[in-house]
């Protein structure tokens, strides 16, 4: 019984610190962006002027964004093809007990 409300309590802790977590990073960049464009709208003196840089910065983060999603994908396909080469530890056993 103990172990069983162990369990759920530790479902619980991780699951309220994933989501304070993700709260907090999107706090983060919510306020990073609206630094960023109060900056740009200080330097360029508009948002009218500023739009054409923000775009850009919003394109590159979009293009890094891309990157990154391959890069991922090329590492989750490599080890994905490392874990498929390697056999099941008993596969031997399984053969002369047939």
């Amino acid at each position: 019984m103990i172990q069983i409300i162990a369990i759920t309590f530790m479902i619980i802790m991780r699951t309220l610190h994933i989501i304070s977590y993700n709260v907090s990073i999107y706090n983060t960049g919510k306020s990073g962006g609206s630094f960023l464009q109060q900056i740009l709208i200080g330097v360029f003196g508009s948002l009218q002027a500023s739009t054409p840089y923000l775009g850009g910065i919003l394109g590159l983060i979009i293009v890094a964004w891309i990157r990154a999603a391959q890069s991922l994908n090329k590492q989750f396909l490599a080890k994905n093809a490392e874990m498929e080469k390697k056999t099941w530890p008993l596969a031997d056993f399984e053969k002369k007990e047939q």
